[in-house]
């Protein structure tokens, strides 16, 4: 549903050139270079932190090849590694993250950027010269000429009545880490599981954390029927959580290495794919944005400049998930994985980003 309010019905809390949508590592990427061109960006996460791939999904792991030059990574990547110098985070042949230090190194590298960073804030309608966010103080319009949806959801396509591809029908791959502490030594990497668990492929895949040895972020999927709207996420969730119990009593039962260990919590949310592609062909509205956004005019930044509905776009194309879900080469860097998701973004690929609200 959509809900349009007169920009005289609610009070303006921000204007900007662009607005981003979703702190995720390739929102916060686009808002950097954007900033850089000399346009002023806001970005908007409806939560409280940043770098949602590897905090609220507790992904907090990187791998590298040997000889990795982290000055071919994307910027975000850079500012995260360059928060965990040193050896101590070094465990197991990962990087171990700390999520305090993520969100903080993210956060500073916007405002270090003049990014202006709006938290908790959640898009719910479009208006005239912008959209409309809610947050404990009401709804506000942020003021725009452009928005960009980084969100895993797609909270601004939907408000704009974006279409998308039907769900594929059946179970949909899911994942939840929990984390452990006092836990004995595990050499292993992965661990099997019975049937009766419902674990995808019967495996665990066991990751050291920033604390060391007895600290240990168990990962585990999930296939669950899925049929992307809200009444299908709730399902999900519900499973999610049914087989996480299962799977703690049973390890703090029946293994071990953690019979003393202390079950420390579940990963906010689950990592996977909530929102399938946008689809059939581009509609009448829809345009490419191509260069739009560099310091030169063109005929597609005046149209961006005018304060009519603002052009809204949806970021595309910057995820690539290694083979099989198992951790691989990832073309075009020598990084291997992040958690199990690669989200990147170059300096200039603007052919990524596709127009799909109305102008």
């Amino acid at each position: 549903m959509q809900i349009d309010y007169g920009e005289t019905t609610l009070p303006i809390l921000r204007e900007a050139d662009i607005a981003v949508v979703g702190g995720s590592l390739a929102g916060i990427a686009a808002a950097l270079t954007l900033a850089g061109h000399g346009k002023s960006v806001v970005l908007i996460e409806p939560r409280t932190y940043l770098g949602r791939e590897l905090t609220a999904t507790l992904r907090p792991w990187l791998t590298l090849d040997a000889g990795n030059d982290p000055g071919g990574l994307p910027g975000p990547i850079r500012t995260i590694l360059a928060a965990h110098e040193g050896p101590s985070y070094r465990v197991a042949g990962e990087i171990a993250l700390h999520p305090d230090a993520i969100k903080r190194s993210l956060e500073d590298a916007l405002l270090a950027g003049r990014v202006d960073l709006l938290y908790a804030s959640l898009p719910v309608g479009l208006c005239p010269g912008g959209f409309i966010v809610g947050n404990k103080s009401g709804r506000q319009i942020i003021r725009c000429d452009t928005i960009i949806d980084t969100s895993e959801t797609a909270l601004l396509a939907r408000l704009a009545g974006g279409a998308f591809e039907p769900s594929p029908g059946g179970p949909v791959r899911f994942a939840r880490t929990l984390e452990f502490d006092r836990v004995d030594l595990i050499a292993a990497s992965t661990h099997p599981v019975p049937d009766h668990l419902q674990i995808a492929g019967n495996t665990l895949r066991l990751h050291t954390g920033y604390q060391g040895p007895g600290h240990l972020l168990v990962k585990f999927d999930l296939d669950v029927p899925y049929a992307a709207d809200q009444e299908s996420a709730t399902h999900v969730e519900f499973e999610a959580r049914r087989r996480s119990i299962g799977l703690v009593a049973f390890l703090v039962s029946q293994h071990p290495a953690f019979a003393k260990a202390r079950f420390a919590g579940g990963s906010h949310e689950l990592h996977g794919q909530w929102t399938p592609s946008l689809s059939g062909a581009p509609p009448e509205w829809s345009t490419a944005l191509g260069d739009a956004f560099v310091p030169r005019r063109t005929a597609a930044s005046a149209a961006c400049r005018s304060r009519g509905s603002p052009v809204l776009c949806r970021v595309s194309g910057v995820s690539v998930k290694p083979p099989d879900w198992t951790p691989g080469s990832v073309p075009g860097s020598s990084i291997r994985s992040v958690g199990r998701d690669w989200a990147s973004i170059s300096p200039t690929p603007w052919s990524r980003f596709t127009a799909i609200g109305p102008r």
